[in-house]
């Protein structure tokens, strides 16, 4: 009979106080008090990579596989749901920017924001799906592979690095 772990109660309060910050994140606070909420919600996204990372560390790929075609499914499922949604504001309010929209599906350099600085075509909010999907690509590669820990460290730091320069600089 498989072992049964436990679940982290712990960490499972964090991620629902986390996930609560997360909609702060996204609600209008005024003032300075808005400002400390927004401040301290910060954490959140950031938190729900690093749980990933805890309840990925060491699993075998066939589960990391699996995670990746769970998380791939709900990306493209968001995304038809996102550009539904905005052909349908588009028809509703702005019939002649649909054409627009609909046309950067079709520029290269849409998809160049896509993979190199992970802007998605429909919604700004579908980044951190992306982003999880990309993680969990390289994840298991690292997995497959068996990437020693401090070539991961080192590429991390880089890429970290990376996203400084391009990102925000």
């Amino acid at each position: 009979e498989p072992m049964q772990t436990q679940k982290n109660h712990t960490l499972e309060l964090l991620k629902l106080f986390a996930s609560y910050m997360v909609v702060f994140i996204h609600v209008p606070f005024y003032g300075a008090p808005g400002s400390a909420v927004d401040a301290l919600a910060r954490f959140a996204v950031p938190f729900f990579f690093v749980g990933s990372g805890y309840y990925s560390y060491r699993i075998p790929c066939d589960k990391i596989k699996k995670r990746l075609q769970n998380v791939f499914s709900l990306t493209i499922l968001a995304v038809v749901c996102s550009t539904a949604f905005e052909i349908a504001v588009q028809l509703k309010y702005n019939p002649e920017g649909l054409t627009a929209f609909l046309q950067k599906y079709t520029e290269f350099s849409t998809y160049v924001d896509l993979l190199a600085f992970n802007v998605p075509v429909s919604s700004g909010h579908l980044w951190y799906l992306l982003a999880a999907l990309y993680v969990y690509v390289a994840f298991y590669f690292v997995t497959k592979y068996n990437v020693k820990e401090t070539v991961v460290f080192i590429v991390s730091f880089a890429l970290l690095l990376l996203h400084v320069v391009l990102g925000e600089g």
